[in-house]
């Protein structure tokens, strides 16, 4: 081949490993003449137009957004050939840059979806029996194959997390919803509210069928398609050969691989599920370049800056092991952001019906003041500082807290940001008492501080929060999904829908007064039937959030005595007499829990001597932060106290901060807990739903809170921003 300087050489889409094949293929001439670039996908969604291969296509439609990468990636190769390209492809869609181009590989869903809608579409075909009519593609999958897209999506962000923790930036490759469909498809679904939907309803996709081969008796498949002959040697195979070397097992990717293989003749994976290196010819498994370990997988994606920091760690260490020691972590500015996201449907409580989640998300920046030896290796020999960030977030709520959002907004940004300003980040108790000593400082804006620090310290030491806690005893927890307080018939119809979903922990808000005491017993009574007709083990609680008084609460009990029910959540006002609570307990066999009426130490002193509840119910920001929950844990322990790890309406970041903690508790409830508030969301600032599948939620064991946050959707969704510096 002749090969001519000075070209700009790309594909679209970039198949996964379409960077290794063309860097083994060019060699030492890309780093000197040629630009790689790769595209996530089309610009458009388009089929061929009859006999004009090559010539012509029907555009469907047009994507809002295109993610590229290039190679070698720098500055002034990204500024020269965003606007070349944008020019060539028009104003639509819009370009912009990924991280890198594992990232677009990653993010090339075609390598996933397309092999497991064709495997959904035709798994229980006989190989013989003509379908009456050409099946829908996008629009015709079911059930079963949008779970198993997501579940592929799942071990995907697996092999995802691996190489993120050799350093790897692949903050933008998410779950396929959010991160693909919606991304690039904003505005062409109708409906959105589910994953399967969020296709079915794409307007770009309307009409598209599957490849079939018309008989005298109807239409049988054609698996020689590109969908499967490309997309399976050119992606699939590529994605299951890093998951090799990197030690991910991919249970469902590998289900359809041995499907899919079989109707090109291919053989991939062996009889016992193993890949066959001799069968890889014509993929673009790295081990066809050369590449037979994870650690020269990642070489090929070290940035400059990465390399770096590998140079700055050997030097230091090699130097003298004290040098290695991070001293002060000195707070240098704070970030906040007041943020409003869409619940998908209205929630209804005893205080009022929210329509947004209102956070106040917190970023503080800090400066390692270590020896000098450690921070060389900058440019001419300039020392660069260690870096590092942690994220809080603070979520009041109406009946949990006299400040507002706006109200915490305004004391982090003006009163408790400047404080922290040359602060050691790593010493919370100074902090935390600093913090005490401000008038304006309650509790949520004390936690969502706290929770920055405990985030930036384990990403200092590089390790998960739990991991500072003592370890976790549990590696998921399930979810228990609360409803609103509604009637019995939208009762039934939720709960039917969860338990198709897999939940088998609910719980019933009531107290709005928008029922009377015995529709609510009676929706006590509805939920124990459903169970009971449906035969599952499923369990339940009701929260009226001090929405009753004392006679309606001895209502409520009286009329579900007979009744199953983990416990009820703070029937009486926070502020009502001991008393009051005491003669409800001894009035009742069921057991209670108490929420707005902890929130302080003092507080659980006071519930712990007199033992009216059964069980507290925590919540890393309306307790103060990491700090204070686990002590108030810790503390109910002691006592016999089961604990429900709760939420606010909040972010992601908060519900990282519980589920770390709650890893690690001894005495959490038995059933599920309340990890599914970013599920209410319209959209998550955060990858956290990325950790949550059938129901349960897994710990993440990535340094310091285990997740990442959209710097993107924070601006997208923010109602105001501060900087504070001094």
């Amino acid at each position: 081949m002749q090969y001519t300087n000075g070209y700009t050489l790309g594909a679209m889409p970039g198949q996964p490993g379409f960077d290794v094949a063309a860097r083994s293929i060019l060699g030492e001439r890309l780093s000197n003449n040629y630009i790689l670039f790769s595209a996530i996908t089309l610009p458009w969604a388009c089929r061929i137009k009859d006999g004009c291969y090559g010539t012509f296509v029907n555009i469907c439609g047009v994507k809002d957004e295109l993610a590229l990468a290039v190679y070698p990636n720098t500055a002034l190769i990204r500024s020269t050939t965003l606007p070349l390209l944008q020019m060539l492809i028009g104003e639509h869609p819009r370009l912009h840059f990924d991280a890198n181009m594992l990232s677009i590989s990653l993010m090339s869903l075609s390598s996933i979806y397309h092999p497991v809608i064709i495997y959904g579409a035709f798994r229980n075909w006989d190989n013989k029996t003509p379908f009456k009519e050409c099946p829908l593609f996008y629009q015709g999958i079911d059930e079963f194959t949008a779970d198993k897209l997501q579940a592929c999506c799942d071990e995907l962000l697996d092999i995802k997390n691996v190489l993120e923790h050799k350093g790897i930036d692949l903050s933008h490759v998410r779950r396929v919803k959010k991160g693909f469909f919606l991304d690039h498809y904003p505005s062409q679904s109708t409906d959105t509210s589910t994953f399967r939907s969020t296709i079915t309803t794409n307007r770009s996709y309307e009409g598209m069928k599957h490849a079939m081969i018309k008989t005298e008796q109807g239409y049988i498949p054609n698996f020689q398609i590109r969908y499967l002959t490309e997309d399976v040697p050119c992606g699939l195979v590529y994605l299951r050969a890093i998951a090799e070397f990197a030690g991910v097992k991919t249970p469902n990717i590998d289900e359809v691989l041995n499907y899919v293989q079989k109707k090109i003749g291919k053989e991939y994976l062996d009889q016992h599920g193993n890949l066959d290196l001799k069968q890889l010819e014509g993929t673009r498994a790295p081990q066809q370049f050369g590449i037979s370990s994870l650690e020269d997988f990642v070489k090929l994606y070290q940035t400059a800056d990465m390399k770096k920091r590998e140079q700055k760690t050997a030097y230091a260490r090699s130097e003298s092991p004290e040098t290695t020691q991070i001293g002060k972590v000195k707070i240098t500015s704070v970030d906040v952001y007041l943020v409003a996201v869409p619940l998908c449907k209205p929630y209804r409580v005893s205080f009022g019906t929210a329509t947004h989640g209102h956070s106040v998300l917190i970023r503080i920046n800090a400066e390692a003041e270590t020896g000098s030896d450690f921070r060389a290796g900058g440019p001419e020999g300039k020392l660069e500082p260690l870096l590092f960030f942690g994220w809080g977030e603070a979520s009041p709520l109406t009946g949990f807290s006299p400040q507002t959002p706006e109200g915490a907004f305004k004391v982090l940004n003006e009163v408790v940001g400047p404080r922290l300003i040359g602060m050691d980040a790593c010493n919370l108790n100074a902090i935390n008492r600093e913090l005490n000593d401000i008038p304006q400082c309650e509790a949520f804006v004390r936690g969502a501080v706290d929770i920055a620090c405990w985030d930036l310290l384990g990403k200092i030491l590089k390790k998960p929060v739990h991991e500072l806690l003592g370890g976790k005893l549990r590696d998921s927890i399930p979810l228990l999904y609360p409803f609103s307080d509604q009637s019995v018939a939208e009762d039934t119809k939720a709960l039917n829908e969860k338990l198709d979903q897999g939940y088998r922990t609910f719980m019933l808000k009531m107290g709005s007064g928008t029922l009377g005491i015995k529709d609510e017993a009676q929706r006590v009574t509805n939920a124990n039937k459903l169970f009971k007709a449906r035969k599952v083990d499923a369990r339940f609680c009701v929260d009226a959030n001090q929405g009753w008084n004392v006679k309606e609460a001895r209502e409520f009990c009286d009329l579900i005595e007979d009744e199953n029910l983990m416990f009820i959540e703070q029937p009486l006002p926070k502020t009502a007499p001991s008393e009051d609570m005491r003669k409800l307990k001894t009035a009742t066999k069921h057991r209670f829990s108490a929420d707005e009426a902890l929130s302080t130490m003092k507080d659980a002193q006071k519930i712990f001597t007199e033992a009216n509840y059964e069980v507290v119910s925590i919540k890393v920001s309306k307790n103060g932060g990491i700090t204070n929950t686990a002590r108030l844990a810790a503390a109910a322990n002691v006592f016999g106290v089961s604990c429900l790890c709760n939420s606010m309406l909040e972010q992601g970041v908060a519900q990282a901060a519980m589920l770390q903690i709650a890893c690690t508790l001894p005495n959490l409830t038995k059933g599920g807990h309340c990890f599914m508030s970013t599920l209410r969301m319209k959209d998550d600032l955060t990858n956290f739903s990325h950790f949550i599948r059938d129901a349960n939620v897994r710990v993440s064991n990535a340094p310091g809170l285990g997740i990442q946050v959209s710097m993107k959707k924070v601006k997208q969704y923010a109602k105001q921003t501060a900087h504070v510096d001094h």
